[in-house]
């Protein structure tokens, strides 16, 4: 009694190993599924915040989702008062109903998955995007090996405070995902990146289905076509500068390694970030000043 008088933390630490012990016995049981919601229910109201975070801390604490009592705890500790979440797999069984949880935490600061095996499934994707877009408070996104472009794309329009993006090895992040970050127009700053490439890849089509005695005039009509195209874009571009995402302003890191993210893109992508934005890219570190 003396001990835990003068060491508040180890009484804390004694309480919760009590109550984390009870939770799981009683997720354990048959009747799981009848008094889940009566055990939520409790310990939403009778648990502090600070608390759950610390208790969720303590069930996942080899940052692994492996067994069914992981997750029915995490179900029960899931809420929008949960501040942080890391992970570095969860087990396949497990990933639907693990990804089903996500909507729930609308006031996550900190969320970390580094999971190299696991690809996220088309309806995965959706749920995942539209936890996103309610994470509005944001601060650090860790996606490594299981980012998408879409992700992305949602994190930019609707998380205004976010400081670090890791997305490093998800093979699914390209130039498009990276515009979709930092612009208000993701599809068309993109357009504007491929459009030369593309008008010469139509004409070369194009031409292709001539035959070669109305080739040398039709390649001349294309061309002329195709720049008198391009100067309009261009006056365009002019005209309607792109606007960027509130999210420039507050960026500070973002892993790009092992992604598809191209020169091009990491050379636009700078230009739309503050000068002390560190971008890494093929085990390199720049600031957001250098092309």
């Amino acid at each position: 009694m003396v001990t835990t008088r003068r060491n508040p933390e180890s009484l804390v630490k004694l309480c919760l190993a009590s109550v984390q012990k009870l939770l799981a016995s009683a997720a354990m049981k048959r009747t799981w599924n009848t008094h889940k919601n009566d055990l939520s229910s409790i310990v939403q109201s009778h648990v502090p915040h600070n608390l759950r975070q610390k208790l969720q801390e303590q069930v996942v604490q080899d940052w692994r989702v492996y067994d069914t009592v992981t997750l029915r705890l995490l179900e029960l500790l899931f809420s929008p008062a949960t501040s942080s979440l890391r992970l570095i797999h969860v087990r396949t069984f497990y990933r639907d109903a693990f990804v089903n949880l996500l909507p729930r935490l609308t006031g996550l600061l900190e969320l970390s998955i580094q999971d190299p095996v696991w690809t996220l499934s088309r309806r995965q994707l959706g749920i995942a995007a539209s936890a996103l877009a309610a994470m509005t408070h944001l601060r650090v996104l860790t996606l490594q090996y299981c980012a998408h472009d879409r992700l992305l794309a949602v994190v930019g329009a609707n998380c205004p405070f976010i400081q670090v993006v890791d997305v490093r090895g998800s093979r699914d992040v390209t130039d498009e995902g990276v515009w979709s970050l930092v612009t208000l127009d993701p599809g068309g700053a993109f357009l504007s990146l491929e459009s030369h490439s593309h008008k010469q890849k139509v004409s070369e089509k194009f031409r292709n289905c001539w035959g070669a005695a109305v080739k040398s005039l039709t390649s001349k009509l294309v061309s002329a076509l195709t720049e008198a195209a391009l100067q309009a874009e261009e006056t365009e571009e002019h005209e309607q500068p792109v606007t960027w995402c509130r999210c420039c302003a507050t960026l500070t890191y973002i892993d790009l390694r092992c992604t598809r993210v191209t020169p091009v893109g990491l050379s636009l992508l700078t230009q739309a970030l503050p000068p002390t934005t560190q971008i890494v890219r093929n085990a390199q570190v720049c600031l957001a000043t250098q092309t």
